[in-house]
């Protein structure tokens, strides 16, 4: 790969990691996750969604951190894993 390349997939890298998601964006990846969760424990989509408003959220790597413990263990409610999972797959300080 020549440096022009290679500047170029730094810059755009650098750009998708820059990118901050707003809230709605938010909102609604967190009903398609209840969703998924509702599917696959053999429930109705419905009321997982509705109760989206009540997840737990992690506000970074101080919460992933004292979670880890219950992580390893294999304690923690699915939502909460796949929070966890998803978090260490970005940050690597906490993986």
């Amino acid at each position: 790969m020549n440096r022009q390349n290679r500047e170029t997939l730094d810059l755009a890298a650098a750009s998708v990691r820059a990118a901050e998601p707003d809230a709605e964006e938010i909102r609604r990846a967190a009903d398609r996750v209840w969703a998924r969760l509702a599917v696959e424990a053999g429930g109705a989509a419905a009321p997982a969604v509705a109760s989206a408003a009540v997840v737990e959220t992690i506000g970074g790597c101080a919460d992933v951190q004292a979670s880890l413990p219950a992580f390893v263990a294999g304690e923690l409610p699915a939502a909460r894993r796949l929070l966890i999972e998803d978090h260490t797959r970005e940050c690597v300080p906490c993986r």
